[in-house]
């Protein structure tokens, strides 16, 4: 078992090593900030920036072999915690803002999750079980917060949220399903669900007050909704059984919709 503490003016770094080979690389200016590091297995990496900022609390736990944490910050009184557990995990996270929380779960193996986080008050979750998912999520603007979850094999998120007080939710299980989701405006929510397999899903908002719920269960079924012009849009899409299409187009102000489908 290895144990550093290091500590100097207006940071303090904690540092847990047990296994072989684990590698953990950390420099924090400004302050007062603190950070974790626990690392148990072999081969791990973590890396962490911290750029003339202050009030900020990293956490970094890693279990297994072979996975990569990558934490850069350069605002103030941000909530960073990355935990993997497993194998051949890649975590990448930038935070630029103020008073933003992150917070990344990998278990299994080889998962790769990019956290992209800038303006004030933002909230990412992102869970990652079993194998081989992909995650990446962008937030711009205040007030914004992002829930992914990924579990089966193969399934691949991509999430663009600009403006501020908007909601995501993106959640997959099962195997090898695709989702866009991209926001810019304000008080917009998205909440996207796909079960079974080759699922895919491109949903757009773009305005306000926009509401946008997209459920799909069963196999390779596609949903593409478009929200655009003066905002206030609804749309319900609700897709099971196999090989169902659905497009959903909402230009002007204030447009309602519901899609079912199912054989």
């Amino acid at each position: 078992m290895k144990k550093v503490m290091l500590s100097a003016a207006a940071l303090l770094i904690g540092v847990v090593a047990m296994g072989q080979s684990n590698t953990s690389n950390a420099t924090m200016t400004g302050g007062p900030n603190s950070a974790t590091v626990d690392q148990t297995g072999s081969n791990n990496l973590s890396t962490l920036l911290i750029d003339l900022a202050s009030g900020n609390t990293v956490d970094i736990d890693q279990m297994g072999s072979l996975n990569i944490s990558d934490i850069y910050v350069d605002g103030d009184g941000n909530l960073t915690i990355v935990y993997q557990d497993g194998s051949g995990h890649v975590s990448d996270v930038d935070v630029h803002g103020i008073n933003g929380i992150t917070h990344v779960q990998q278990f299994g193996t080889n998962q790769n999750s990019v956290v992209n986080q800038s303006g004030d008050t933002n909230i990412s979750h992102v869970t990652q079980m079993n194998d081989d998912h992909d995650s990446y999520l962008t937030q711009g603007g205040d007030n914004n917060h992002i829930d992914v979850y990924q579990d089966g094999v193969q399934n691949e998120s991509w999430v663009d949220s600009f403006g501020s007080s908007n909601y995501g939710s993106v959640t997959q299980t099962g195997n090898d399903h695709y989702s866009h989701l991209w926001s810019v405006g304000t008080n917009s929510s998205a909440y996207v669900w796909q079960g079974g397999d080759n699922n895919y899903s491109d949903l757009h908002q773009n305005g306000n007050g926009n509401f946008a719920d997209v459920n799909q269960n069963g196999n390779s079924h596609i949903s593409l909704v478009n929200q655009f012009d003066d905002g206030g849009h609804s749309a319900t899409v609700t897709q099971t059984g196999n090989n169902q299409f659905s497009s959903v187009s909402q230009g002007g102000y204030g447009q309602s919709i519901i899609v079912t489908q199912s054989n």
